[in-house]
C-alpha cells in the first residue's frame, strides 16, 4: 500500500466520521426542539393553572374580576389596582407563550387554545376600559396589537 493509498483511505474514513457526526448532531437538535416544545406547553399550563387557581381559591379575586368585568371605571382605586394587576399578571404569563408560537416552538393547536382563552377573558367591557386606560403600556407593541385584535374579535362576536 502506497502513501497515496493510505491518504485516500484516511480521507474516506474521515468523510464517514463527518457524516456520522452530522447525523448525531441532527438527532440532538431534534431532541432539543422536542424538549423546547414540551417546556413551552408546561409554561402554558402553568400560566392557566395560576390564573384559575387565583379565581377558585380566593373568592375575593373572583368577585373582583366579576365586578370589574362589568365596569373597570366603577371600581374604587384599590379595586382598580387589584383588577389591573390580575389582568397584567395573566397577560404577562401569556406574552412569552405568544413569542414561543412565533418562533415555531409552540404548535398552532396549542396557540389556538391560548387565543380562545384570551377571547373569553378580553371580551368584557371592564377589560376594555382597563386596557385603554393604561393596561396596554406594560406590554411590547407587537403583543399589544395581538391583545387588541383578539379583544376586538371577541367583542364583535359577542354582539
Amino acid at each position: 500500500m502506497t502513501f497515496s493509498d493510505l491518504g485516500s483511505l484516511g480521507e474516506f474514513v474521515s468523510s464517514i466520521a463527518v457524516v456520522i457526526s452530522v447525523l448525531y448532531l441532527a438527532i440532538q437538535i431534534r431532541g432539543q426542539r422536542k424538549e423546547q416544545k414540551q417546556q413551552s406547553l408546561q409554561l402554558m399550563w402553568t400560566a392557566w393553572n395560576e390564573t384559575g387557581r387565583s379565581l377558585v381559591d380566593v373568592p375575593e379575586v373572583a368577585a373582583l374580576v366579576t365586578k370589574g368585568s362589568s365596569s373597570y371605571e366603577e371600581l374604587d382605586a384599590t379595586e382598580q389596582l387589584r383588577f389591573g394587576t390580575f389582568y397584567a399578571r395573566w397577560l404577562k404569563s401569556i406574552e412569552p407563550i405568544y413569542y414561543l408560537y412565533l418562533d415555531e416552538i409552540l404548535d398552532t393547536d396549542a396557540w389556538e387554545t391560548t387565543r380562545n382563552n384570551m377571547r373569553t377573558m378580553t371580551r368584557t367591557r371592564g377589560f376594555g376600559e382597563f386596557w385603554s386606560q393604561g393596561g396596554a403600556k406594560f406590554f411590547r407593541p407587537e403583543f399589544r396589537r395581538l391583545v387588541e385584535e383578539i379583544a376586538s374579535e371577541s367583542r364583535s362576536s359577542a354582539r
